[in-house]
């Protein structure tokens, strides 16, 4: 029998959408190799609702893969939200430049991210026009295929394999995929597993994409560790206790200095924090089966021999509250489980084994991807390369000094924060605010804002203010 645990009562907070104006490239900061066959290829796994503490608990991904190349402890998303997110790792903009503000319209998941136009001017479409073969497998933008035909395939993807989410959403079995222009029915038995399915297509694209000598882009998002969170049957016996992942924010006793949206969320009481640490449990057993997919990518790139040309990153979506703060699968806030997320990266000339404490965004994915192939990246991107911090020596890159976190509510309400090497300061659209002191407070329990100098906060909001409304290079220091 599957591993499936039906779990009711879960709150799950839906947030996402708009265009930006073309402008001139700017210079690329790796070399251009001198063929379109030496350019590098890609594989970028993203996880889905991954947090940074569960990926550092898993056997294989936080330990061995994670060793294995350089890793960013530093890398936050710029909205944590499903939606919003993939579109910023798509196109290398925040959410108030591409407009994905939900996962949902009016303002988001793939109608929005259709209306943008901007699925035009992707990674994907990039690399494509640069002679790259390009695939996607995996959850695309939430809602796919709304508003478009079931065998849609966006602007840049040779092959494209999707879960039809808006006809049978949050499917592990039993659901429909877009399988590169055909609509294949998926059962409950244990081989319909979606992600393990999804990994049989990215080998399927590997297998075809090695034959010749053109570099290529593979994107895979499986769907673990999302709600609701199943494994297939060859993990139901792994173990993990769920309490290894508690912090001193699990189930806050005293929220008095949070927004009100936080103090009006009742303690857990003994039966939901159970149910936390049931769900804890369950992502860990869930991810096992990405550490396959992932392995299982990197065996076909070793035996085509592609491996030592092949950049290969690994990241989530967005992380997500497990009863921190009294709040249990939640995200689109500005707390650090929501925020911070994996990110691995293996490939030619990056050093096993550092470590780059500079702050890493999900919209830099993009532009690093663009870098290291040797194209230009175009200004109306927001993030920068990480190709310097993939050098040896590349601890001494500068770098920007602090990131911006955003996240939206209907109607168009819009809440933002500044994560710096020492604080996080928030202002909610209701005019609250939050102050964390992130060296003496990482767990975020004791809110500065009320006694810290006037002159602190003043110089926190006039530069949140300054980054809150960026474009292009305005979003990079």
């Amino acid at each position: 029998m599957n591993v499936r645990i039906a779990l009711a009562g879960l709150l799950v907070l839906v947030i996402g959408c708009g265009g930006n104006p073309a402008a001139p490239p700017a210079p690329s900061s790796a070399p251009t190799p001198p063929a379109a066959a030496k350019r590098p290829s890609f594989v970028v796994v993203v996880s889905d609702d991954l947090d940074v503490r569960l990926f550092e608990h898993l056997p294989w991904l936080g330990d061995e893969f994670r060793k294995g190349g350089v890793s960013f402890p530093r890398a936050y998303v710029t909205t944590a939200l499903c939606a919003p997110s993939r579109a910023s790792i798509l196109t290398g903009r925040y959410a108030h430049n591409h407009g994905v503000l939900m996962t949902a319209p009016p303002h988001g998941g793939i109608e929005g991210f259709v209306a943008s136009g901007l699925e035009a001017d992707t990674m994907a479409t990039h690399l494509k026009r640069a002679g790259y073969r390009t695939g996607f497998v995996g959850k695309y933008v939430n809602g796919y295929p709304r508003g478009v035909a079931e065998s849609y395939k966006p602007a840049g993807w040779d092959y494209f394999v999707a879960p039809l989410e808006a006809l049978r959403p949050d499917r592990y079995f039993g659901y429909w995929l877009n399988d590169d222009g055909e609509r294949v029915e998926f059962g409950e038995a244990d081989g319909d597993y979606l992600d393990d399915v999804l990994a049989a297509r990215a080998l399927r694209f590997l297998r075809q994409a090695t034959e010749g000598s053109d570099p290529f882009l593979l994107v895979v998002m499986p769907y673990a560790p999302h709600f609701p969170m199943l494994a297939p049957d060859r993990h139901a016996g792994r173990w993990f206790d769920g309490r290894a992942l508690v912090t001193p924010s699990f189930n806050e006793d005293d929220v008095s200095d949070k927004p009100a949206w936080v103090r009006n969320a009742p303690l857990l009481d003994a039966a939901e924090q159970d149910r936390a640490l049931r769900q804890k449990r369950l992502r860990f057993t869930s991810m096992l089966a990405t550490e396959d997919l992932l392995r299982d990518v990197l065996a076909a790139l070793h035996r085509t021999e592609r491996a030592d040309e092949t950049y290969v990153m690994f990241t989530s979506d967005n992380g997500i509250l497990m009863g921190e703060h009294r709040l249990a699968l939640r995200k689109a806030n500005n707390y650090e489980e929501a925020i911070r997320v994996p990110l691995v990266i293996h490939g030619p000339g990056v050093p096993a084994g550092a470590e780059r404490r500079h702050f890493a965004l999900n919209v830099d994915l993009a532009p690093t991807l663009l870098d290291l192939a040797g194209l230009p990246v175009p200004e109306t991107m927001d993030g920068r390369s990480l190709a310097p911090l993939l050098k040896p020596g590349g601890e001494a890159a500068p770098w920007r000094r602090d990131v911006m976190v955003e996240y939206f509510s209907s109607p168009e309400g819009r809440s933002s924060a500044l994560r710096t090497d020492e604080w996080m300061y928030h202002e909610l659209e209701s005019g609250e605010r939050e102050l964390y002191d992130m060296r003496g407070d990482p767990h975020q329990l004791d809110s500065r804002h009320r006694d810290a100098p006037p002159e602190l906060l003043q110089s926190l909001s006039d530069r949140l203010r300054r980054k809150r409304d960026c474009r292009g290079a305005g979003c990079r220091d």
